[in-house]
């Protein structure tokens, strides 16, 4: 009888302790990417949102990525608070950085627009 009642009281517990929700905190950056020039949404673009200040090489690592959706807008998940910057790259575009920060009382950064524009590298000739 005892062990029945020490396993059902072990149940018990165990099920009240998955049951009470927790209490993490969900931080996010959200925002819209769009072309200079004609105001349209950059699609696909590639996001990274880095760690700031990035005192070493391995915190340059990434603690969030992502692309646009077709209309340019991107919303990412961050697992702690803190200063970060994010980069958005696209092909023949030149790079945006933008830094933000994320907190118990602020957990959502909202960038708003983000302006992308051509990257105005010349290519040299090539001989053939």
């Amino acid at each position: 009888m005892k062990k029945i009642s020490a396993i059902l009281l072990l149940m018990v517990t165990l099920c009240t302790i998955s049951a009470t929700p927790t209490q993490a905190q969900n931080y996010s950056v959200v925002g819209t990417v769009v072309d200079s020039l004609t105001l349209e949404g950059e699609p696909s673009a590639t996001l990274r949102v880095l760690k700031q200040p990035q005192p070493q090489p391995a915190d340059t690592i990434p603690v969030a990525m992502g692309v646009t959706d077709m209309q340019g807008r991107f919303q990412l998940a961050i697992k702690q608070q803190g200063s970060y910057q994010l980069v958005v790259t696209s092909v023949g575009r030149t790079p945006i950085v933008r830094p933000f920060s994320v907190s118990s009382s602020s957990p959502r950064a909202e960038l708003g627009e983000l302006l992308i524009s051509e990257a105005s590298e010349m290519l040299k000739g090539v001989e053939v």
